[in-house]
């Protein structure tokens, strides 16, 4: 590649930089993966504790609904509702990958029955992956009232 092209090409970029950057979805901009540990429920929540999320996932092909209560954001450089608002245009919000006895804890959890995620969100290329580390049963969660 001669010096004319390389210096047309860098031109180029600096250029569309900016309308690349203001063209992602909000909270993608990070592209950096996300340690989260993730409270809900599958399914059905017990009446008295109010959502922070509902989202739609998507596991082992088949979608799931999915009442957030808490997010704890345990590396990455943003808050919560950072991660609630970057979440929140998308149906389904995202896949859940992992073991496959992982998975399993997540598709069997009965309804109202608090569960605990902790794992890689990832952001890049319209995709958006949990990758799960672990599934747990959690602590009911405190009523606000």
């Amino acid at each position: 590649m001669t010096t004319r092209r390389r210096t047309l090409l860098a031109t180029v970029l600096f250029l569309l930089s900016p309308t690349l950057a203001e063209a992602r979805p909000p909270g993608a901009q990070q592209f950096i993966p996300l340690r989260l540990r993730i409270y809900g429920y599958v399914g059905e929540k017990p009446a008295d504790i109010p959502p922070l999320a509902t989202w739609v996932l998507t596991a082992v092909g088949k979608k799931y609904t999915f009442i957030c209560d808490k997010i704890d954001v345990l590396e990455g450089n943003t808050s919560y509702m950072n991660v609630v608002q970057a979440l929140a245009p998308y149906k389904p919000a995202f896949r859940l990958n992992g073991t496959k006895s992982t998975l399993e804890v997540f598709t069997t959890s009965p309804p109202k029955q608090r569960i605990l995620m902790e794992g890689v969100l990832r952001f890049g290329g319209g995709a958006r992956i949990l990758m799960l580390d672990h599934v747990t049963a959690a602590p009911p969660a405190t009523p606000p009232f």
